[in-house]
């Protein structure tokens, strides 16, 4: 389903999507802005879940403008009007969390004080939005983690209205988050990866495309982010001297390019063990343009671990749904991978923290700690990758049929326009 405009045609409907731990959620617009609804219950059907969405887009849209008066007020207005005039500020300089942010003000504080004077804030309703976070939490209605950082974005906020470097966002002389306790937290859950043996399972099972296995396999062996790995050029691999250089990501947001998620670039030896891999789909190709074909990001970590059943590795670990102390193995945790076998293969703490772009020590610790624990009988990390991995999809004889482009959640249409682009995205 798709949202429709109002005036003048059908009624907005909303648009119900699948979770993916199979729940349904509805999204509907307010105000120009999109907002997800909680998500339906286990077992709500389709039908019942378009009817709901549906009601509450009808009522959104009748809905009147809010603060359209104090909206030309910037800073000295309201609450919501001078989030605006930050969150637009932040834009303009390219920080990449602002839709996040926007999501998380209008969820969680616009509610409460987004009608307020944003000069005249106190500190009572600071820790009445914290106490409501703590309540939400203790609910279940969202995980600790959403209540910091809410938390984060609050504090930032009120800080600089007080002494932002843009002059147009003082309006106060005051912090009345300060002094005041954050959400509580609660158990961090802990990190996921793959063994080697794992890997191995999964790079040699001819069942699962070419293309996944080889991703996968980059993911590791460089560390990159997802989008660090979509944005990588053969221009950034020396593979002469065998160095990558990571310098630049995909913008999902906003399309196009950004710089890396610590803003620096970063150059690294490329494992030994890669290069042949590297070597040989250099020279499948033109050698230019991007190392990877491009893949929709949507439910990326789900067909990993498809893949991984289909290759036989069923550790509880990897594919655990719903559990407080675990999550599932997502795409981000193959860059999870890598840091584990870089800290089990006795790598110096500040390599491993140059080499990934950690911006905090700390978070390099935490890998380093776990590998303390792991290193007898782990298996060799970055092990020489198996021949059949090196030999391209045209020679092993895979058909591009409706079903291989259904592997990469591809639908007809992408594949019809991106045919006459010449870009297939897989």
């Amino acid at each position: 389903m798709a949202d429709t405009k109002h005036a003048g045609g059908r009624k907005p409907t909303g648009t119900v999507v699948t979770l993916p731990d199979g729940r349904l959620q509805g999204i509907i617009t307010v105000h120009g802005r999109r907002k997800r609804l909680p998500a339906f219950p286990k077992g709500t059907s389709q039908a019942m879940a378009e009817e709901r969405t549906a009601a509450r887009a009808e009522a959104a849209a009748e809905m009147p403008a809010p603060l359209a008066a104090e909206k030309s007020k910037g800073a000295k207005g309201s609450v919501s009007a001078w989030f605006d005039q930050f969150a637009t500020d932040r834009e303009a300089r390219g920080l990449t969390s602002v839709r996040d942010d926007r999501g998380r003000f209008s969820k969680h504080i616009e509610p409460l004080i987004g009608a307020e004077q944003m000069a005249k804030v106190t500190r009572a309703q600071i820790v009445a939005i914290v106490r409501e976070l703590d309540d939400k939490t203790r609910r279940g209605d969202h995980a600790w983690k959403t209540a910091s950082n809410v938390w984060v974005l609050l504090s930032k906020m009120f800080r600089e209205s007080v002494s932002s470097k843009s002059v147009e966002l003082h309006c106060r002389e005051d912090n009345p988050c300060t002094n005041v306790a954050p959400p509580d937290r609660g158990a961090r859950k802990g990190k996921t990866y793959l063994y080697p043996s794992e890997l191995t399972q999964l790079i040699e099972c001819e069942d699962v495309p070419l293309r996944w296995r080889r991703m996968a396999t980059l993911a590791v062996y460089l560390g990159t982010r997802s989008g660090e790995l979509d944005a990588l050029d053969w221009a950034d691999l020396d593979l002469e001297h065998g160095i990558a250089n990571i310098h630049r990501s995909m913008d999902r947001a906003h399309g196009g390019m950004k710089g890396t998620k610590s803003g620096d670039a970063r150059r690294f030896r490329i494992e030994p063990t890669l290069l042949p891999l590297l070597k040989a789909m250099k020279a499948e190709g033109s050698g230019v343009g991007f190392v990877v074909p491009r893949v929709s990001d949507a439910n990326r970590g789900t067909r990993l671990r498809r893949f991984l059943k289909r290759a036989g590795v069923l550790r509880q670990e990897l594919h655990a749904m719903g559990e407080k102390a675990r999550k599932p193995l997502g795409w981000h945790d193959l860059r999870a991978t890598s840091a584990t076998w870089l800290a089990v293969r006795g790598e110096e703490p500040l390599k491993i923290m140059q080499r990934l772009g950690h911006k905090n020590f700390a978070t390099t610790m935490l890998y380093v700690r776990e590998a303390e624990q792991l290193r007898e009988g782990f298996g060799v990390a970055f092990a020489t990758l198996p021949d059949r991995l090196l030999v391209g999809a045209n020679d092993q004889g895979i058909v591009q049929s409706a079903n291989f482009f259904n592997d990469f959640g591809v639908s007809d249409g992408d594949r019809t326009r991106d045919n006459r682009s010449h870009n297939p995205v897989l």
